[in-house]
């Protein structure tokens, strides 16, 4: 739904990262998905954000803005910060 809105790339980041990605860790807490479960949810993520297919290391998605990259919050990183 937030991918179909009008939002600049921006805040359609934040979106996710303050709607999507909270809602998703709580499942990912409860279902103790494996490491390759989690790289999926990422690459569904960004397919939705139709990131896929774009020139750009698969790091850049989550580096600051302010360092070049799309500031996204990773599902592995979501899973790690649980405890």
């Amino acid at each position: 739904m937030l991918t179909k809105t009008e939002m600049n790339d921006a805040n359609l980041n934040k979106a996710i990262n303050m709607n999507v990605i909270p809602v998703a860790t709580y499942v990912v807490n409860i279902c103790k998905l494996t490491a390759a479960e989690l790289k999926g949810l990422d690459q569904i993520i960004k397919k939705e954000m139709h990131l896929l297919g774009r020139q750009t290391s698969d790091e850049q998605y989550y580096i600051k803005r302010e360092e070049g990259g799309w500031e996204l919050k990773s599902m592995r990183d979501a899973y790690k910060e649980r405890d």
